[in-house]
């Protein structure tokens, strides 16, 4: 018996992505993805028997990985939450800017998900939303961000990272190392304390400002 092939497999699962984001999902048939590799129908069914499989793959691909990784570095205790931050945008970014393609594509099927793929989706997903949500929250009680809406600024942070998907160019002027850096800096600039590095010599209403922040912060959260 002959063995599947990871790198047959994942042009396979690039192609169709491409005819995905480009012709939908249902617009997208199996003879289509064969005539755009060049590949005979029993090929293609010997690693992805049927339409379905490939969104599956899909799935897999971005949203579960995606999941797993955030994860690993959530839990990763030795890294202050500025480092965690910063590793949750870079990781996801890396792998966004790279697979843009398969992204979009999933983001125009997800509407297509069988019922309980669409629910592992969707809760892979909320997983990964959580990620950034409890590092947010650890850096406000450890004073390393401002008191901020976690969940708002997570969602601020992701959808930043997933529009990447849209308007990065690999040949475009930026690199995407560079980009990757200069967005996961943004990111933690978002909820980085202004007063992080002050010495003690700051202003009086400086310290009056972030004393007044600090108080709004608990008293939302007694309120809670």
């Amino acid at each position: 018996m002959r063995q599947k092939t990871p790198g047959v497999r994942q042009s396979i699962l690039e192609v169709a992505a491409a005819l995905f984001a480009e012709r939908g999902y249902a617009g997208t048939n199996l003879r289509d993805i064969t005539n755009s590799l060049g590949m005979s129908r029993p090929g293609l069914y010997y690693h992805f028997p049927s339409k379905e499989k490939l969104l599956e793959a899909l799935v897999e691909e971005i949203t579960f990985s995606g999941q797993e990784r955030s994860e690993t570095i959530v839990h990763d205790a030795g890294a202050s939450p500025r480092a965690r931050l910063h590793q949750l945008v870079a990781s996801s970014l890396q792998w966004m800017l790279e697979h843009g393609q398969l992204f979009r594509a999933l983001a125009g099927s997800e509407n297509d998900l069988p019922a309980d793929l669409r629910t592992k989706h969707d809760d892979s997903k909320r997983a990964v939303l959580k990620s950034y949500i409890e590092v947010i929250e650890e850096g406000i009680l450890t004073g390393h961000f401002r008191p901020v809406d976690a969940t708002v600024v997570a969602f601020g942070i992701i959808g930043m990272c997933n529009w990447t998907a849209w308007w990065f160019k690999a040949d475009g002027r930026r690199s995407l190392d560079a980009v990757k850096e200069e967005l996961a800096e943004a990111a933690v600039r978002t909820v980085l304390r202004v007063d992080a590095h002050r010495t003690r010599s700051e202003s009086l209403a400086d310290a009056f400002r972030i004393l007044r922040e600090d108080i709004s912060h608990l008293e939302r959260l007694s309120s809670e």
